[in-house]
């Protein structure tokens, strides 16, 4: 079984106004075009625990996003006006940027 996902295109750190992140963690931004849609990756390439704290150039509405973690555990999370995710050893997680709809 093949599968295919169109995760769009990574911006490296378009939409990101502020990084607070040891060296040894590579973030990067993505945006899918046609879906809409945001997300932050973050990989810890080291063999210790990091801490990463984004500040994210956001619409006023878009307030929440959901935090992956290849572990399989999904979280809500806070995104105003800073969010700090801590990150195991050799860890890639993705956040989500969840979107308003239009009023």
């Amino acid at each position: 079984m093949n599968l295919i996902v169109d995760v769009g295109a990574f911006r490296d750190q378009e939409g990101l106004k502020k990084i607070d992140a040891d060296s040894s963690v590579v973030i990067s931004a993505c945006t899918n075009d046609a879906s809409k849609q945001r997300g932050i990756v973050l990989a810890n390439l080291s063999k210790e625990k990091k801490k990463a704290s984004l500040q994210l150039d956001l619409s006023s509405t878009t307030t929440r996003g959901h935090l992956l973690r290849l572990t399989g555990q999904n979280a809500e999370v806070a995104l105003l006006p800073e969010v700090s995710i801590e990150l195991a050893a050799r860890e890639v997680a993705i956040l989500g940027i969840d979107s308003e709809p239009n009023h």
